[in-house]
């Protein structure tokens, strides 16, 4: 009996364990586009706002400013011209037509200033990027805590 309770419970724990390394990769893949989305709309109001703000400035102004309003952000915002930025020929196209995008390696969203050569950046890395693999082991370390002692201990 006890060996048919360890061998079941063993299966149980690999189940758990496993589950967030098979079926998270699936998920981000299936909602990847919805994700992208929701964050670009997410951004448009705050890009707004800053546009709003940096347009009628001159290029020092414009710096000036930002660095005035940077410390109110909880990540990392900024001021680039398009042509140094590092994104692909379809992207700088994107942000020529004015459309939020978002760059794969650091999540950088970036928009263009209306009328300029320069565009806003905000974000890489995103404030508790990290939160989620912090999440599992706590949650991993509960789990060996509260059940798997008092199991082996039962037996």
């Amino acid at each position: 009996m006890k060996r048919i309770f360890i061998s079941i419970y063993v299966l149980f724990l690999l189940t758990i364990l496993a589950g967030p390394f098979t079926i998270s990769p699936i998920l981000n893949k299936i909602f990847e586009e919805d994700m992208i989305h929701a964050v670009r709309e997410l951004a448009k109001g705050t890009f707004a706002l800053m546009s709003e703000r940096m347009i009628p400035l001159d290029e020092t102004e414009r710096l000036q400013e930002l660095e005035r309003i940077k410390p109110e952000f909880g990540y990392p915002v900024g001021l680039s011209r398009i042509s140094e930025l590092e994104i692909t020929a379809s992207q700088k196209e994107d942000v020529m037509n004015g459309l939020i995008i978002e760059t794969g390696d650091d999540d950088m969203l970036i928009q263009r200033l209306a009328g300029s050569e320069w565009a806003l950046t905000m974000g890489g890395p995103w404030p508790g990027d990290d939160v989620d693999i912090q999440a599992f082991f706590i949650f991993i370390a509960l789990f060996i805590l509260f059940l798997t002692v008092p199991a082996l201990g039962w037996t």
